[in-house]
C-alpha cells in the first residue's frame, strides 16, 4: 500500500482546519503517514495512524459540511431515491435481503431495533413487517420525510450523541456502512454502547481496508469514496475499536453480494479513463450526474465485459476471507446483574 514519511498533527487549535489533519479519532495518536494520495485533491488523501492503523482522511468536513453533503444531491427531493431505475430497485432489494442475512442474531419480536444512519428505510420497514419495534437516524431530511411518509416508523435527524432516546433503548443497533462516514468512531461506539440494552447485539458492517481489493487496486478502489468516507477500518483496528468500548465480536463475515462484485467492477473501471467512479456517478439520481460523453459509453461497454472478471475476483477474494467488506456481529459485554432484557442465543445464532 501507498505510505510516506511520518508527519505529526498539530496539538493546538488550528488543527480544526479543513485542510488540516487532526488527531487520530482511533487513539488520539498525533503521528501519522501517507496511505493513499489523490493527485490535485490533498484534502481528500487518506493518512494510517501510526499507532493505530486506522486510515483516516487527511481532512475533516466540520458539521454543517458533512450535513450538507447528505441532503438533496445525496437523496432525491421526492422518492429519497439514490440511484436511478433498476440500479435504485437492486439497492432496495439488497436493504431486504439484509434482514435474512442478520436475522439469526436477532431476539424475537417485538425487540427493539435501531438502525444508525437507515438510509430510504426499506431495512427497518422490512422488519417493522415482521413485528419488530423500529427506529432509525438519518442526516438527511429529505430521506426522514420520505421514510415517515411511506412507512410511519420513528426517525430522528441529526448526530448520533444528540437522539432523544435514554440509555439502555434498544435491544439491537445495526450500522451498515455508516461508521466510514463518521469523523468520530470511537465516539459514535461509546454511543451506541450507551443506547444498547445490557446484554445487546451491535451488527456494524464497513467497506474493507484489509481485503484484498484495496492490495489490487490501491487509489483507484471504489469505496475510499472521498469526500463522504472519513475512516476505514481492517479486521484488527475495527476489533479493537470495539473491544475497546465494550462490545465481545462474535462472528466476522467479508462477504457481501450487495457491495463485493459492484464495487470490484467499478474498481475495475477506475483504472480506465475518464474521472474517478464515472459509471456510478452517472447512476445516481440528483443534479450532479455527468453528461453522457464518449468517455461514459466506453465505461459502459468495458463493464459489459469485464462483470465476468468482477464475479472471479469476487469469488477468489471472499473465499480467501479478503473480501471488500468487513461485518461484525458483537454483544456489549458485563449485562447488569438482575437486568430485563431481549431473549437471545447464548452464544450462537438462531437456527
Amino acid at each position: 500500500m501507498p505510505t510516506g514519511l511520518a508527519q505529526r498533527a498539530p496539538s493546538n487549535a488550528s488543527a480544526a482546519a479543513t485542510n488540516t489533519p487532526r488527531p487520530c479519532p482511533g487513539c488520539g495518536s498525533a503521528v501519522f503517514h501517507l496511505h493513499v494520495c489523490f493527485s490535485g485533491h490533498p484534502d481528500e488523501d487518506f493518512l494510517r495512524c501510526h499507532d493505530c492503523d486506522l486510515i483516516r482522511r487527511r481532512a475533516t468536513p466540520d458539521a454543517v459540511t458533512l450535513s450538507a453533503a447528505y441532503q438533496d444531491e445525496y437523496y432525491a427531493p421526492d422518492t429519497a431515491a439514490r440511484f436511478l431505475g433498476p440500479a435504485e430497485w437492486l439497492a432496495r432489494l439488497f436493504r431486504r435481503w439484509r434482514v435474512r442475512q442478520v436475522r439469526p442474531w436477532l431476539p424475537l419480536p417485538p425487540a427493539r431495533i435501531l438502525d444508525v444512519g437507515c438510509g430510504r428505510g426499506v431495512f427497518l420497514a422490512s422488519l417493522q413487517a415482521r413485528g419488530y419495534n423500529v427506529a432509525g437516524t438519518q442526516l438527511s431530511q429529505t430521506a426522514a420525510a420520505s421514510i415517515r411518509h411511506h412507512f410511519g416508523f420513528e426517525v430522528f435527524v441529526g448526530d448520533l450523541p444528540d437522539v432523544p432516546w435514554p440509555a439502555g433503548s434498544f435491544d439491537v443497533i445495526t450500522v451498515w456502512h455508516v461508521l466510514e462516514h463518521m469523523p468520530d468512531p470511537a465516539r459514535a461506539l461509546r454511543d451506541m454502547a450507551r443506547l444498547l440494552k445490557p446484554d445487546g447485539v451491535l451488527i456494524v458492517e464497513v467497506p474493507n481496508a484489509g481485503g484484498w481489493s484495496v492490495r489490487l487496486f490501491g487509489r483507484h478502489w471504489l469505496h475510499w469514496d472521498a469526500p463522504h468516507h472519513l475512516v476505514h477500518f481492517s479486521r484488527p483496528v475495527l476489533e479493537r475499536l470495539l473491544v475497546q468500548h465494550g462490545f465481545t465480536p462474535l462472528a466476522w463475515q467479508t462477504t457481501s453480494w450487495e457491495y463485493g462484485p459492484s464495487g470490484i467492477l467499478l474498481s475495475l473501471l477506475n483504472l480506465l479513463p475518464g474521472p474517478p467512479n464515472l459509471l456510478f456517478d452517472a447512476l445516481r439520481s440528483g443534479s450532479h450526474r455527468p453528461k453522457p460523453d464518449v468517455r461514459l459509453a466506453i465505461h459502459v461497454l468495458a463493464a459489459l465485459f469485464l462483470l465476468p472478471v468482477a464475479c472471479l475476483l469476487f469469488a477468489v477474494t471472499v473465499s480467501c476471507g479478503r473480501g471488500d467488506v468487513l461485518r461484525a456481529v458483537c454483544r456489549l459485554r458485563a449485562p447488569q446483574p438482575g437486568s430485563k432484557h431481549a431473549q437471545y442465543p447464548s452464544s450462537s445464532p438462531r437456527a
